[in-house]
């Protein structure tokens, strides 16, 4: 099973590579006997894609997979073009907060920039009209990136980052 998932992401054009060593847990800054796992090890893939394809549902569940996982894993030229093809533009932006207190603002579709496997305790939920990725930057923000259906694709609709 995690053979076939590593050949669907070496065919993805996901850069697997790194996601075959161990890649650095990092400490829960307020749990301090947890750590928190890299989105992109292989475990964690493994856990993210059934999360995304479930939270996606319909025949294009993998499409969003393959979205989320080159947005967080993804480091290559092809990776960041396939990313920025499925990205509304605009996009919004939100920093600063929940959906009521966040600012927001518009940003053109070639400002987003790759996760690029600085992710870790990720989390999925679905929306109602799409998926949410949500997970720590590797300190005290959280940041996310929501994907929606549009016109029978997958694309990247918003993203958002807080910190404490």
């Amino acid at each position: 099973m995690m053979g076939r998932l590593i050949g669907m992401l070496l065919l993805a054009g996901v850069c697997v590579a790194p996601a075959m060593a161990q890649l650095p847990d990092r400490p829960n800054f307020y749990q301090s006997d947890m750590v928190m796992k890299n989105a992109c090890s292989k475990a964690e893939l493994g856990r993210l894609q059934k999360e995304v394809v479930a939270a996606a549902g319909g025949n294009a569940a993998h499409e969003a997979w393959t979205l989320a996982a080159k947005m967080l894993c993804g480091q290559s030229a092809e990776a960041r073009k396939y990313v920025l093809e499925r990205t509304a533009n605009p996009f919004k932006v939100r920093a600063g907060g929940d959906e009521e207190g966040a600012a927001v603002r518009k940003a053109k579709a070639s400002s987003l920039k790759l996760v690029q496997m600085e992710a870790w305790d990720t989390s999925v939920v679905s929306t109602g009209n799409g998926v949410s990725v949500m997970y720590s930057s590797g300190d005290v923000c959280v940041a996310s990136f929501e994907m929606a259906e549009v016109k029978g694709k997958w694309k990247i609709v918003a993203t958002g980052e807080a910190c404490d």
